[in-house]
């Protein structure tokens, strides 16, 4: 597994070793490539100036959703190290952004069909039918998604492994657990989870903590690699 490094000042992150017992996954709700998610993270700023220290330890690309470009599809970006900690999570205070390592996939998220245009993201643009899922039941009002590419789903396998084994969390703990329990069903192992917002130890995903989020979706892909770690 080959990870590329793009490193962030050490104003956008907090520079603190901190235990990990949790894995969260995330979508950017962007375009294919890690190193603009890392840049936009690089330049943000709060309404005073100041950097926003919000951003995930590692990125994976995806294909380009205008021209079909495959060159960052599956590649790892690590832009900050795991064993310290950034916000991402926008909720639970600094506990569970300092249990917790935050992974991203370049994926539009949620997608709307508009009759002669096709499948919509969020800003407007249209994202190629190829490139679209179909849940079998809506998931946070939203029916059509933009799917996670088979490489980045690999890639998020041999890093979610890699992790695993170096921060001693549990493979078996958390969504995979929730998705055993919930076979019939496997979106509402999606669902906000009172064991994730406890920091309960495990992988877990923003949708497990946010109402308000749909990262990641249900995708049986997905599910499919959550069952098998």
């Amino acid at each position: 597994m080959n990870i590329q490094e793009i490193a962030l000042p050490v104003t956008e992150y907090i520079n603190e070793v901190t235990q990990k017992s949790m894995i969260f996954l995330h979508h950017t709700a962007g375009g294919h490539r890690p190193d603009a998610v890392i840049n936009s993270w690089k330049n943000d700023r709060d309404n005073n100036g100041n950097p926003i220290r919000v951003a995930t330890s590692f990125v994976i690309g995806g294909i380009s959703t205008t021209t079909n470009d495959t060159a960052y599809d599956g590649k790892i970006v690590r832009c900050f190290p795991e064993s310290k900690w950034a916000y991402h999570l926008g909720i639970g205070g600094a506990l569970l952004n300092k249990k917790s390592i935050g992974i991203e996939l370049c994926n539009y998220g949620p997608l709307t069909f508009q009759p002669g245009r096709g499948f919509v993201n969020y800003v407007n643009t249209i994202v190629p039918e190829a490139q679209v899922i179909e849940l079998p039941v809506p998931f946070r009002g939203y029916k059509y998604y933009h799917k996670y590419t088979n490489r980045q789903l690999d890639s998020l396998s041999q890093l979610l492994n890699q992790l695993c084994s170096l921060y001693s969390i549990n493979r078996n703990l958390g969504l995979k657990a929730s998705l055993t329990a919930n076979a019939a069903n496997p979106a509402i192992a999606f669902g906000v989870n009172p064991n994730a917002l406890n920091a309960a130890s495990g992988i877990w995903t923003h949708t497990n903590v946010r109402q308000d989020k749909s990262d990641c979706s249900p995708q049986l892909p997905l599910i499919s690699l959550l069952k098998s770690l």
